[in-house]
């Protein structure tokens, strides 16, 4: 009760995440002399950590490591290489355009001629970057959260943001779907911590997250009070899942939302499982890496019509979605009416 207290009266600012460095330094400094000067000041360990540099950089090219696909190659400019382990859900954060602050720790290379190397510890960015072909597919993607709970949630419009956001540091969750949504919400109110598809860490940090995986561990739903989606999803399905995973408060503004540049035909459909059956039991990062394969042996693939498939052949179990790594299984199986599912009777109608 008395640590309760005390809290109350710090200063939410107090817990921003803040990263410390040792020096700034300029691409070209990053010599194996300065490296040799770090090493000496080894051994490093509790009370004597390897010093860290913050490197500023813009273009940057980046890369699955070839052996662990979970780590990332970050390439600068003029050559030097950066390796971010466990980093690869993340890396999204090294294409935005704008500024990026490395924190880095040095090292030289072990193989063949000894050149420095960089590991990130930290990555600020100025800019959110997005795939707005991908974002389109979103609201498909959503259709896959099954619960069948019932839906709780409360409408809200837009001019209650602010309202509902409060003023605290701490726990409320705003997911968008579009980068319309986006951008509106962010006009109004303004958040510190803005992240796509993945959290980078597990935390309840008032944030905005757009086109979140809303399966991944690291996102956290537990922690957070009130859960605050920009649009009506396509179904309730999704609100009832997240109903299951928090006691959190749902708050939906009340925007239309409608199935779009989608058919469907059973002809259409026939074709997408045909295509589909070509990445059978194959592993993928996430369903935008599975669409990639596709794309290469189906050049008028849609992807939002590709999302809309697999949540309709889930929902008739002829197939099988593993989601971490993503995976599609096919179920043999006979003819299939389409009306038997609930979603596709839904948004046909």
């Amino acid at each position: 009760d008395r640590i309760n207290d005390y809290l109350k009266n710090v200063e939410d600012s107090t817990y921003y995440a803040t990263v410390k460095y040792d020096l700034d330094v300029d691409e070209s400094e990053i010599t194996m002399d300065l490296v040799d000067a770090f090493e000496m000041m080894e051994p490093f360990g509790n009370n004597n950590h390897r010093p860290l540099v913050r490197l500023v950089e813009n273009n940057l090219v980046v890369a699955p490591c070839k052996n662990n696909q979970n780590h990332i190659s970050i390439t600068t400019k003029s050559g030097f290489q950066i390796f971010a382990f466990s980093y690869a859900k993340q890396s999204y954060q090294f294409l935005a355009e704008g500024d990026k602050e490395l924190v880095i720790e040095l090292q030289s290379s072990i193989y063949g001629t000894r050149v420095p190397k960089g590991v990130l510890k930290a990555c600020n960015c100025n800019n959110l970057y997005y795939n707005r072909q991908y974002l389109s597919a979103y609201k498909y993607e959503l259709l896959s959260y099954k619960n069948n709970g019932v839906a709780k949630c409360n409408l809200i419009n837009a001019e209650q943001f602010k309202e509902v956001l409060g003023n605290s540091l701490f726990g409320t969750l705003v997911i968008a779907e579009n980068e319309e949504d986006y951008k509106l919400f962010m006009n109004k109110c303004r958040l510190d911590y803005q992240e796509y598809i993945y959290s980078a860490n597990k935390n309840n940090y008032s944030k905005i997250i757009l086109a979140p995986d809303l399966r991944d561990e690291k996102l956290a739903l537990g922690l957070y009070s009130k859960i605050i989606f920009l649009r009506k999803p396509l179904t309730n399905n999704v609100i009832s899942y997240i109903n299951s995973k928090t006691k959190a408060d749902v708050y939906v503004v009340n925007r239309d939302n409608r199935a779009d540049n989608i058919s469907f035909s059973r002809e259409v459909f026939a074709k997408y499982y045909e295509s589909l059956k070509k990445i059978n039991n194959v592993e993928f990062t996430n369903f935008f890496t599975s669409f990639r394969r596709v794309k290469s042996t189906m050049s008028d693939i849609n992807v939002q019509q590709m999302a809309f498939c697999i949540a309709i052949f889930e929902e008739l179990e002829i197939l099988k979605v593993e989601r971490n790594p993503y995976k599609l299984s096919f179920i043999p199986s006979g003819k299939v009416d389409l009306y038997s599912s609930e979603i596709y009777k839904k948004l046909s109608n």
